[in-house]
């Protein structure tokens, strides 16, 4: 599978590369978020600067997907962010937020990594 999932302190980073399926990244959050090594309440990162699917997603597709971050962010920590260094995956991710933000989740799109990282660090 061309996504993948590795923790980094308190940190989940999702690092989505290739093609993969919408059910292959809801099956990576479960995993994630099933592994004992995560510690409670992890902050997220989504790493979209090598995703490819991220191009064939509609905005149906993205807000479905904020949808389905709303309903395990008990499991979630205070933030969540986006890297996302390319234009399409940056709008749709910032579509992605405002959906989120409706559903209580702290959630920013970034194009820097590191950018990413301060703000989920902060």
């Amino acid at each position: 599978m061309p996504i993948r999932y590795r923790i980094q302190s308190n940190i989940l980073i999702l690092e989505l590369a290739g093609e993969y399926s919408k059910e292959d990244l809801r099956q990576l959050i479960h995993t994630a978020l099933d592994d004992t090594t995560l510690p409670d309440k992890p902050l997220v990162l989504f790493d979209f600067s090598s995703s490819v699917g991220i191009f064939h997603r509609s905005s149906a597709d993205v807000k479905e997907m904020a949808r389905f971050l709303a309903s395990v962010k008990h499991r979630l920590g205070q933030r969540v962010a986006f890297y996302a260094p390319h234009d399409l995956p940056f709008g749709l991710m910032r579509m992605g937020t405002a959906a989120s933000d409706t559903e209580g989740l702290a959630t920013e799109v970034f194009r820097s990594k590191e950018e990413a990282l301060a703000w989920l660090r902060s």
